[in-house]
Parts: structure tokens; C-alpha cells; sequence
């Protein structure tokens, strides 16, 4: 990692709108023109709130996703590219198919050396091959204006047997929202990797030690896949989504607008570890729409609930309430909770601490 060129962009790079993912209204405008001219019929074309498309092939459906490479060079390559492919390949494991094929397309900064080029391929290799996803192709290159951490994108492919996938396009009103994993550690994770003295400060070495060693938690692979062997379909499982950009608001969100439901949320309260809580809390995070990646929504016919809490049991994750898909009373999809409409979240506050040297405006603990 020394000598890299790791650093931000120089002074007098911009871009023009704010960073992170564009506004639905954008997205919507582009993928309404996208649908419109797609020369080939799709299956499943793409939608706001929904990660998985997918086109009818000869005895199925090859589905497809693709996210941006988030390669972090403050951690050692291989959990940084661990980190980055649970990213990519967690959204296809919310379809119910396990992802079989990888591709990666690096363009990484100029100065790359080869022996960091090589651990980074040889890190996404070994965490596909982990879950039994083959490296079948990218491209590899040094250009100017790439930075990391954002260094290139990757593409995930999966073929489905008839009927045997689902996409948050199709929740179920009536369906129990249930939610797994554990609420803001993404987001207190990486602050810990960021603004390591401040969390220091805020919970001693030790714990804020810890919890910069809990990556592995920060995948929806296994609970996904486990989750689908309750069935999928009308009468089981009928939508999965991840919680990292947004949190589970956000992924609630998504569920709606890609279903056109609304969803009624019954979240007495987040299931929110106390260190998680503190970190967040000392930047002004909300654990609602705090990055959660590690947190999976199952939309879940409400006869199939005991039987998805027991596969959790059994992965050691515990579920919890998060509301219920209802039919969409008129207009656009709404969200509620306890009668109050509950708005979209807002840019992903995270962006701003990860990508600052010092912590100034945080609170104290």
C-alpha cells in the first residue's frame, strides 16, 4: 500500500451535483428512457430500488448486477477487497441466487504498482472463489484522474431456474418486513477506520479495536441464500434488499418504489449494539438511515415468519420487526409510521466523515 497514490483528488477537481448515488428523480428519468429503447425484451428491467435485472435465456434467466469497486487503502488489500465484493455480491444474493460469475473492470491511479495490483486481484479472486464465484474476466488498467477508493466497477452474473428468483419489484402487499444483522455497523465500522482517534476517544482502544474487526459481519451472503430456502415466491419469501446506502430506511424505500406499495413501519426501536449506538450518535448518525450493509430486509408472508427467524437462529442472527408491504392507497408509494408519512432519507451523511482528515463538528461522547 505505501507509495500508492491514495490520496484525494488535487485541489480544483470538481464535479458538478453532490457525490454519492443521483436522486430518484434523475434515476427515474433515465431508466424510464433506458426501458423505452432497449432494443431486446427484458424480464426484468431496471427500476429505482431495484439491483438485480435480468433477461430470459434458454431454460431461465441470466441475471445481472454491477456496483462501483470500493477498495479502501486504509486496511490490508484482502479485507479491503473482501469488503468490496460482499458489496456486489450480497445484491445478487438478494434475488435468492447465489452469485456464480464475477467480472472486474479496475482503473486504478497511475504509480499502481504491479505487487498492489496483484493483491487486489488476487483478493477479489479469493473471496469469490470463497463463495463459489468464478473471476471469469475484466480489464486492469492505470489512468489518470482515478482515485481510490473508488477504483473501477464490478459485474456479477447468475443464471436462475424458471421462477426461482425474486427482486424487490416484487413485494407482496401483506408480506412481514423482517430485518437481519446488525443496524449502523457499517457506518461505525468504517468510522473506526477513518476517524480512528475520535472513536478511540469515544470508546476506549480496545473496543473501538473490535469493532474494526468485525468485517465479517458486513455481508448479506449467507442470510440471503438462507433466507430463500424458505421459498420464494407469493406464499414465502417475495423481496430481498440489502441496508448499506441509506439504511434501512432507504432499503425500505426502495421496497416501496420498486413495488409500488407503500409500507407501513412498526419499528418500536432499532436493534442498535450500545458502541454502535455511541459512535454513531458522536457524528450525528441516524442508526434509521445510517450505511448498514450486513442488514437484510425479507419481505415474508407472515405463515413463513417462524420458519425464516429459525434459519436465522441457526446462522446466529436474530430478526427483527421492521413493518409491512400494504397495498399502494393512491398516487405515489408512501411510507408511514404511526399514521405520519416518513420521507425518502436524504444524501448519506457517512461521505463526509470518511472522507475528512480530522472530526471537527462531531459531538462528544
Amino acid at each position: 500500500m505505501k507509495g500508492d497514490p491514495t490520496g484525494p483528488p488535487p485541489r480544483g477537481a470538481s464535479r458538478s451535483g453532490s457525490t454519492g448515488k443521483v436522486d430518484r428523480w434523475l434515476l427515474t428519468r433515465l431508466l424510464r428512457e433506458i426501458r423505452a429503447r432497449a432494443p431486446v425484451p427484458m424480464d426484468q428491467p431496471p427500476g429505482v430500488g431495484v439491483d438485480v435485472g435480468g433477461v430470459r435465456i434458454r431454460g431461465g434467466t441470466l441475471l445481472a448486477t454491477v456496483d462501483p469497486l470500493y477498495v479502501m487503502p486504509e486496511v490490508e488489500w484482502g479485507e479491503a477487497t473482501w469488503f468490496s465484493f460482499h458489496s456486489l455480491a450480497g445484491d445478487m444474493a438478494t434475488s435468492g441466487v447465489p452469485p456464480q460469475f464475477l467480472l472486474l473492470d479496475l482503473n486504478l491511479p497511475p504509480g499502481t504498482s504491479a505487487n498492489t495490483i496483484q493483491a487486489i486481484v488476487r483478493g477479489f479472486r479469493r473471496a469469490a472463489h470463497a463463495s463459489r464465484t468464478t473471476l471469469l474476466g475484466g480489464h486492469t488498467g492505470r489512468y489518470a484522474h482515478c482515485w481510490f477508493p473508488m477504483v473501477g466497477s464490478g459485474t456479477v452474473l447468475s443464471v436462475a431456474p424458471p421462477g426461482g428468483f425474486v427482486t424487490t419489484r416484487m413485494a407482496k402487499p401483506g408480506h412481514r418486513i423482517l430485518g437481519v444483522g446488525p443496524v449502523g455497523l457499517e457506518a461505525a465500522w468504517l468510522l473506526a477506520i477513518h476517524q480512528a482517534d475520535a472513536v478511540k476517544s469515544c470508546l476506549g482502544a480496545g473496543r473501538r479495536t473490535r469493532l474494526r474487526q468485525r468485517t465479517r459481519e458486513l455481508t448479506v451472503l449467507p442470510t440471503a441464500l438462507a433466507s430463500a430456502k424458505v421459498g420464494l415466491g407469493p406464499s414465502g419469501v417475495s423481496a430481498m434488499h440489502d441496508a448499506s446506502e441509506g439504511g434501512v430506511l432507504g432499503a425500505v424505500w426502495d421496497i416501496a418504489e420498486a413495488s409500488r406499495s407503500d409500507v407501513e413501519l412498526d419499528l418500536a426501536s432499532l436493534p442498535v449494539e450500545p458502541d454502535v449506538e455511541r459512535v454513531l450518535g458522536r457524528f450525528h448518525l441516524d442508526p434509521l438511515t445510517a450505511s448498514s450493509q450486513g442488514v437484510l430486509l425479507v419481505c415474508v408472508h407472515p405463515s413463513r415468519v417462524p420458519i425464516l427467524t429459525r434459519w436465522m437462529s441457526r446462522l446466529g442472527r436474530r430478526t427483527f420487526s421492521v413493518g409491512w408491504v400494504r397495498r399502494r392507497s393512491a398516487g405515489r408509494p408512501r411510507v408511514r409510521r404511526g399514521g405520519v408519512l416518513v420521507g425518502p432519507p436524504g444524501p448519506d451523511e457517512i461521505g463526509r466523515w470518511i472522507s475528512s482528515e480530522g472530526s471537527s463538528g462531531a459531538a462528544p461522547c
